[in-house]
Order: structure tokens, then C-alpha cells, then sequence
């Protein structure tokens, strides 16, 4: 889905809410929407998080090594250095 579909489909009472727990505001997510302003990899992955997947990081950021990201391991279960 488009992120600026997505955000005419909020309701205009939940919308500085949805912002806020994207760590923006509604106004400049509308930018982002209608490509004014490039979309960040942290407000990527926010805004995949608090859409509950509905927006896609590698859609809304398409720059950034999003498999890369995907397919690594989380920080305390690394693979060992090469010998």
C-alpha cells in the first residue's frame, strides 16, 4: 500500500497519534507521502511497525539493504569471526 493512501485512510482524530508513535508528525508524513521528503530507515521501520506490516520498509525506503537487515541474526546470537 501507498503511505499516502494509508494516511488519508486514518481516521483525522487518530492521525498526530499514529505521528507521534512514528517519532514525526501527520504533516511531515504527508511529505514523505507525496515524495516532498525522503523517508528514513528508522521512520521506515516504524512506520511498518505501527501500520502492523500494512507499510513495508523496502517500499517506503527502498535505498537501504532491507535484506541484508532481514536475513541477519539479532545482536547476541552473532556467527563467530572467520578463523
Amino acid at each position: 500500500m501507498k503511505l499516502i493512501d494509508y494516511l488519508n485512510a486514518i481516521p483525522v482524530e487518530a492521525r498526530d497519534s499514529f505521528a507521534a508513535r512514528c517519532g514525526t508528525s501527520f504533516d511531515y508524513l504527508r511529505q514523505v507521502g507525496y515524495g516532498n521528503r525522503a523517508c528514513t530507515e528508522k521512520l521506515a521501520i516504524n512506520l511498518e511497525r505501527e501500520s502492523n506490516r500494512i507499510l513495508i520498509c523496502e517500499e517506503l525506503c527502498p535505498e537501504a539493504d532491507w535484506a541484508f537487515i532481514r536475513s541477519t541474526t539479532s545482536p547476541t546470537r552473532r556467527r563467530s569471526a572467520p578463523a
